[in-house]
């Protein structure tokens, strides 16, 4: 059975890193890298962040070319961000 702790803590996750992807973007023009990812989110380890933007992207919020580095694209943070938030502060 699922944790409900584990589970928001896992969304508080999810938000940070989609929060940080939309301002890093609009701030450089490009998505940043899995480290600075890693950084400004709190994660741990790379396959963490790798675990993280796999499930944005199982969700649609994001997508990524495996083939490109630094190819993410945030398609509807709408799950994430309250209604009115641009997720740029």
């Amino acid at each position: 059975m699922s944790d409900p702790k584990m589970i928001e803590q896992g969304r508080e996750t999810r938000t940070k890193v989609v929060r940080f992807l939309i301002e890093y973007i609009a701030e450089n023009g490009y998505s940043p890298s899995y480290t600075e990812i890693m950084t400004a989110s709190g994660l741990n380890t790379l396959s963490a962040v790798s675990y993280t933007l796999d499930r944005l992207v199982k969700e649609g919020v994001i997508k990524k070319s495996p083939v490109v580095a630094r190819s993410i694209v945030v398609l509807d943070p709408s799950a994430y961000l309250e209604e009115g938030d641009n997720g740029n502060g």
